[in-house]
């Protein structure tokens, strides 16, 4: 079993407060309303007929894009950038308290922490160049969103919903709490890998190990990671990657290698 990462005290209660607060903003009335309306406009239209097998896939293209056209895909970033940029100064802050930990092996201290209390202002460089980021990451989320909602309408379309259940259908997509946790979870990861790899440089840490959160869910790519010999501090593992997350979810994290604490 690889050493535990001091953050992975913490990570699933932050990435649970921060996928309630993505659910609240995109489930808002207004967004709702909005893409309600965007969908009568779209049934109102010729392009509104109903799919059928052999033309289901070009509906549904056309359908995201007129969502995306209608201005539900720009309201959805909107929501989401904020978001994610506090998201990232939690992340970062639950990443320097972990390496700090990490890099004296001990377990930090999580006493009296609670989500959402990340201080605002920091100017670490990479703390920085991720919230600069951050309207990049949410138009990906909005755009994966937006396809989903295509995906919703053109099944109620199928089915001959009435407006009522189209609502909640949509009011239901826009709520989902485990897409909200998977994404809070993911920008946490990458956060916190990024304060980690910062604080192991400034550190003089020398190598650095890929360890997974000990769970039933390790993917293999994570796994061979995990699995290597240790780093250089600042170099790829052999899946190519410099730090997690390298995929939706992922709860890796950076430690030092062994002998950091040989070293000591």
């Amino acid at each position: 079993m690889s050493p535990a990462w001091p953050g992975h005290s913490v990570d699933q209660r932050a990435a649970a407060y921060w996928a309630r607060q993505i659910t609240a903003a995109l489930g808002a009335n207004l967004i709702v309303q909005e893409v309600v309306a965007a969908w009568k406009n779209w049934q109102a239209s010729s392009r509104g007929q109903q799919p059928d097998a052999a033309t289901g896939s070009t509906y549904l293209t056309a359908l995201a894009a007129y969502l995306t056209a209608h201005g539900v895909t720009a309201l959805l970033i909107g929501r989401l950038t904020p978001i994610v940029s506090d998201i990232y100064a939690e992340g970062y802050a639950i990443g320097t308290k972990g390496a700090t930990a990490a890099v004296h092996g001990a377990a930090g201290d999580w006493e009296g922490w609670e989500p959402g209390n990340a201080p605002q202002g920091a100017t670490a460089p990479a703390l920085t160049a991720l919230q600069a980021n951050a309207g990049t990451e949410a138009r990906g989320m909005a755009e994966t969103r937006t396809m989903a909602l295509a995906r919703l309408l053109a099944g109620a379309a199928v089915n001959g919903d009435n407006l009522g259940q189209v609502t909640a259908l949509i009011q239901g997509q826009l709520g989902d709490d485990s897409a909200a946790n998977q994404v809070s979870m993911t920008e946490l990861t990458r956060a916190q890998s990024a304060a980690a790899a910062a604080h192991y440089q400034s550190a003089g840490v020398q190598t650095q190990i890929w360890v997974s959160a000990n769970d039933d869910r390790v993917c293999p790519l994570c796994d061979e990671n995990a699995k290597s010999d240790p780093v250089p501090v600042g170099m790829p593992f052999p899946t190519g990657d410099l730090r997690p997350p390298i995929h939706p979810g992922d709860r890796c994290a950076l430690m030092p290698g062994p002998d950091h604490y040989d070293a000591g």
